[in-house]
């Protein structure tokens, strides 16, 4: 009885293309030999495998933080001080370590932010400062703000209503539903309401975010909430106190209501 088996035949074993098992012995990681111009695979070699190839693999440990107060200092000390490329490590190796990237937002990221708007407030940091602290941390998030494998959710857009400039809130937001395998479109700040229900008609969002961090935007947020509203899409003012935790709950919360399936791609 022969110990070996066709590449053919090997790659219906393993139920792939018999294209892509020849590519894996050109690559090295199944294991045959050429008889001729055909190659075969000896069957203990291919039952290893096979093995190996669909045994569950199991989570990487996730890091734990000791001390988020010791953390976020020291990722305060990196923004005020415009240690740029060390915030962006420090934030990474959370991510990395396979932390929720909401986690890292909230209990580092944030009360680091907080600290120094509180100091520019009192006049203790410069606005020049606080601005390049706020910049890091944008660029942290554009980095970090990517669409993770798996089946997407829905739709979503994010933006700021007219009046509100700052741009952060709504991409701690954005980077948050993008983790949590939401698809986002971030249109930055200020979009004019029609221009916002115009882009809604065309891209047919499940969510719209409006992130509202002025006080004195809020009125204007609510206007375009209204109008989003009549035109059909459920719309979430966020921010002022609001976390981006309490987002994704309440996005995920509401799209339980929604058959899953119905859910444009």
């Amino acid at each position: 009885m022969t110990q070996y088996v066709e590449l053919a035949d090997a790659a219906e074993i393993l139920g792939v293309h018999y294209q892509t098992a020849y590519r894996w012995i050109r690559e090295g990681v199944l294991k045959a030999e050429k008889v001729g111009t055909r190659y075969r695979v000896h069957k203990s070699d291919l039952a290893a495998f096979r093995d190996a190839r669909y045994s569950p693999i199991p989570p990487p440990e996730v890091t734990k933080v000791r001390d988020w107060e010791v953390l976020s200092q020291h990722f305060y000390t990196n923004l005020i001080t415009g240690s740029a490329s060390n915030a962006k490590d420090q934030f990474e190796r959370l991510l990395v370590g396979g932390l929720d990237i909401v986690e890292a937002i909230e209990k580092m990221m944030a009360p680091a932010l907080y600290e120094i708007g509180q100091e520019w407030t009192t006049g203790c940091l410069s606005v020049a400062v606080e601005h390049r602290a706020s910049r890091i941390c944008c660029h942290i998030l554009e980095t970090a703000s990517y669409q993770r494998r798996g089946r997407p959710h829905g739709k979503v857009v994010v933006t700021t209503p007219v009046g509100d400039e700052h741009e952060l809130p709504s991409m701690m937001a954005t980077a948050s539903l993008r983790f949590h395998h939401w698809l986002v479109q971030h249109l930055g700040s200020q979009v004019p309401m029609q221009d916002l229900v115009d882009f809604a008609k065309t891209d047919k969002p499940d969510f719209v975010v409006l992130s509202v961090t002025n006080p004195k935007a809020r009125p204007s947020a609510l206007i375009t909430k209204e109008l989003l509203e009549e035109n059909g899409f459920r719309t979430i003012v966020g921010g002022m106190g609001s976390s981006v935790s309490e987002l994704i709950q309440t996005i995920q919360s509401a799209h339980g209501e929604v058959d899953i399936d119905s859910i444009a791609q």
